[in-house]
């Protein structure tokens, strides 16, 4: 299996076309998951759970989330 470690805190301007675009290309190049992370600002937990979850539902790939504070 062919991770790629993705930072959820560098998507602050990303729509749903954006993340299903980004996705969609990762998953026709080999990549087979995404290991998300998940920081401790105000909006990553609720446009992670709204946007990621949701697309990663829709698609073959599989993910996995960790979460620091800093």
């Amino acid at each position: 299996m062919v991770f790629a470690h993705f930072i959820v805190g560098n998507t602050y301007n990303y729509t749903i076309n954006d993340w299903f675009k980004d996705i969609s290309l990762a998953s026709s190049k080999g990549i087979d998951a995404f290991a998300l992370n998940v920081g401790a600002d105000s909006w990553d937990r609720p446009r992670f759970v709204t946007h990621t979850l949701r697309l990663l539902n829709k698609t073959a790939l599989h993910s996995s989330c960790s979460s620091h504070s800093t």
